[in-house]
Formats: C-alpha cells, sequence, structure tokens
C-alpha cells in the first residue's frame, strides 16, 4: 500500500481522545498501557518486561513481599503501540496494538493468558465506539481503524472496477496478439 492512496486521512480530535480514553481505561483494567512506545514490537515489549522486573525488585527491596504481591497481582498484562505503528496510523488511518501477558525475566510471567488481555481490550474498544478488527486469537493483533468507512468501501469499489478493466485490457491485448484482434459479432450471428 503506497503512502500517496491514503495520503489524505486526517485522524479527527475526536478519535485522538477516544485512544486516549481506551488507554486510559486499559490501565484501569491493570494493563500497563504504552503509545508510541519504542521503535518496534520487539524493543517494545522488552522494555515493558524489563521496566515492570525492575520495579517489582524495587519494591521487594523496599517494601517487601507483600506490597510486591499485591502490586504484581495488579497487573493483568500490557498493551501497546510502538513508533512504526503511529506511523501508519498517520499514514494509513490504521492503528495495530500488541497485547499479551507480560514476561519478565526477574517476576516471570505476569498477567492474564493472552487472549484473555485480547478480549478485555475488544471490549473497550467497542464501549468507546472504536472500529476494530481482530480474528480473536492471541497470533493476531488487533487493528483500530480510524478511516472513514465510506472513503474506504469508495476506494475499494474503485479499485475492484480499475481492476476488472485491466483484466478487460489485458484480455483485449492477448487476443489481439493472438488473433490480430477482440472477436468481432456481424449482425447475421447475432440473428441466431
Amino acid at each position: 500500500m503506497s503512502r500517496r492512496r491514503y495520503s489524505e486521512f486526517t485522524m479527527y480530535e475526536s478519535d485522538k481522545l477516544k485512544l486516549n480514553a481506551a488507554f486510559a481505561c486499559f490501565r484501569q483494567l491493570g494493563l500497563v498501557a504504552r503509545q508510541n512506545f519504542y521503535c518496534c514490537g520487539g524493543c517494545a515489549g522488552a522494555a515493558i518486561a524489563d521496566q515492570l522486573g525492575t520495579k517489582f525488585t524495587k519494591l521487594w527491596e523496599t517494601r517487601g513481599p507483600v506490597a510486591t504481591k499485591r502490586a504484581y497481582d495488579k497487573v493483568t498484562g500490557c498493551v501497546f503501540y510502538h513508533q512504526q505503528d503511529a506511523a501508519r496510523l498517520r499514514d494509513a488511518g490504521q492503528l495495530y496494538l500488541s497485547y499479551g501477558s507480560v514476561d519478565s525475566t526477574e517476576a516471570g510471567e505476569i498477567g492474564l493468558p493472552t487472549l484473555e488481555v485480547g478480549k478485555r481490550i475488544v471490549e473497550v474498544l467497542k464501549t468507546l465506539g472504536l472500529r476494530y478488527k481482530w480474528d480473536g486469537t492471541e497470533s493476531d493483533r488487533i487493528m483500530v481503524d480510524f478511516r472513514d468507512p465510506e472513503k474506504v468501501a469508495r476506494r475499494e469499489r474503485e479499485d475492484a472496477e480499475r481492476a476488472a478493466r485491466w483484466a478487460q485490457q489485458d484480455a483485449d491485448a492477448k487476443l489481439r496478439q493472438v488473433f490480430g484482434g477482440p472477436p468481432t459479432v456481424t449482425a447475421d450471428e447475432n440473428d441466431d
């Protein structure tokens, strides 16, 4: 998909507010929620795991195991989008969210199973009226679609019409190559 194709995309202020509200809700649900966080998914996921591991280690050292256990139990997982995702949002109007439990070297697996985290995320998106696409599996990132549905439908129709024209032009070119031109129907042949 070229950048030029969706260059007319503009994210409305109301969508920005909804996205920020979604991340506030994620935090209330106990998710570590980060926006435009690090360069890519690998770096962002590792940074969240390191931050939580460091947080729990310091908490253990300063406040002991009971306080650490309470804080640990409040974390239900993580959700984030990274800088590459933010660039796609600016260019194409689609934002992909990464999510799941957190695998920390110091603290081990933190949070709910990945699929349960995904379900909580889409429930928030649905509640806020944000359009999303997710196949319901833990291997699929959740895509939040900020594009205008009418423009998307129009572009899809235009793309289908263009593809049909190209296919017809290709067929005509092949017929010209083989037969010297497309077959013509004479008036006599139509009378049958």
